[in-house]
């Protein structure tokens, strides 16, 4: 099969001034034949750090394996990895570092199996630059134990095919960074299990089909996840219920700034057993549920979370008694909903503004801007000790 493969080699020799050169670094270019392709590409691993895939369809019957150090380089978009069969299509063995991959696409074609595109255990500083990533028929980028790693200006689209699966998730880890990527029409967009100090930034969501960007704990008896930030990302739908813009469970010490959510079937943000989080600059309108929702898991709630500076307009559009921000009932304390804006447009269910159920104790509500924000009641106060100054309705 190699030898049917047209190989063109380059040699680059980098100067380390006076000193002395540096080893040679080299890259080949592979063209397709469309047959069991990942055996070409293996065999130029063994010889080169950097391998170059021509444009054309390339089928896999068996995952490409990333050695550290490696560069897998496509030609653009129309450089397309292809499974032939029910396989991962790269992956890496664990303990393998600075891996990049760039500039091709991964089309899982929907192989009637269980399949992710790419699967990456125990590898660190991964950078992912400028791929396509479509048509799996479970995850689409799948982390496990994994740090340092970097999704960027990448497309995912039409990725899972139960509600657990997602276009991009990361297992435990941490300081990984989601950067200026789509994500459209996947189960989930970008999600995160167990991973610290996650960073979501500048990237675009459409009519996924559940949460567009999940940030959970580890699960069982872990603790919180930590540290995390989600900005200045746009959420669009979709609007069938339950569809979550941002959803936290278990998370802590982390910061939701200036998010554009719309159009969602369920919550806008949703904070679920998390606490210390601060949530500001976001705006959020037309969702099925409530805007802003903290609420509790048993015996523990969202608490000591700082609500300040949000837009929230016409929400609750399919949901009856629900509100433009919502604290939730029992263990959803020492929350601060502070300087929030407000309006119900025509929602037909915006019954309040703000609300804090039974069992929530010593909350603060000031300085809201609840001006024609409900239909029933400005604030429905059920809590404990809750502190109201300053608001307008």
């Amino acid at each position: 099969m190699a030898n049917n493969k047209k190989f063109i080699f380059t040699l680059l020799l980098i100067l380390l001034g006076t000193t002395g050169i540096a080893p040679m670094e080299s890259s080949v270019l592979v063209i397709p034949d469309g047959v069991d392709d990942q055996i070409e590409i293996q065999a130029a691993f063994e010889q080169y750090k950097s391998v170059k895939l021509a444009e054309g369809i390339f089928s896999t019957s068996a995952p490409i394996i990333m050695p550290s150090g490696s560069k897998l380089v496509g030609s653009g978009s129309k450089t397309i990895l292809m499974p032939a069969a029910a396989i991962t299509v790269i992956q890496s063995q664990p303990g393998n570092s600075h891996i990049k991959i760039s500039n091709l696409t991964i089309d899982g074609n929907w192989v009637d199996s269980y399949i992710t595109a790419m699967y990456f255990r125990e590898n660190n500083y991964v950078d992912l630059i400028s791929i396509s990533v479509i048509n799996s028929s479970h995850m689409g980028v799948f982390f496990e134990d994994s740090s340092y790693n970097n999704i960027r200006d990448s497309r995912f689209v039409n990725n899972g095919s139960i509600g657990g699966d997602s276009a991009l998730w990361f297992s435990r880890g941490e300081r990984n960074s989601i950067l200026r990527n789509s994500f459209i029409g996947n189960q989930n967009g970008s999600c995160s299990q167990g991973a610290n100090y996650t960073r979501v930034l500048f990237n675009y969501y459409e009519a996924n089909n559940f949460d567009a960007v999940n940030l959970t704990y580890a699960g069982g008896d872990k603790p919180h996840s930590q540290g995390f930030l989600i900005a200045h990302n746009i959420i669009k739908g979709p609007s069938q219920p339950g569809t979550q813009g941002i959803h936290l469970n278990r998370m802590e010490n982390g910061k939701v700034f200036r998010n554009k959510i719309s159009g969602v079937g369920g919550h806008g943000i949703a904070l679920d057993y998390s606490n210390y989080v601060k949530v500001r600059w976001n705006d959020i309108s037309n969702t099925g549920w409530s805007g802003i929702v903290l609420y509790n898991q048993g015996d523990y709630g969202a608490s000591y979370n700082l609500i300040e500076d949000n837009s929230v307009y016409q929400v609750s559009l399919t949901e009856v008694d629900v509100s433009g921000i919502d604290i939730g009932n029992a263990y959803c304390n020492y929350n601060k909903v502070i300087g929030n804006t407000i309006r119900k447009g025509n929602s037909p269910f915006q019954r309040f503004g703000i609300r804090i159920q039974s069992g929530a104790a010593y909350n603060e509500i000031l300085g809201n801007d609840i001006r024609d924000g409900y239909l029933d009641l400005p604030i429905l106060d059920d809590g404990i000790g809750t502190i109201i100054e300053g608001n307008k309705w």
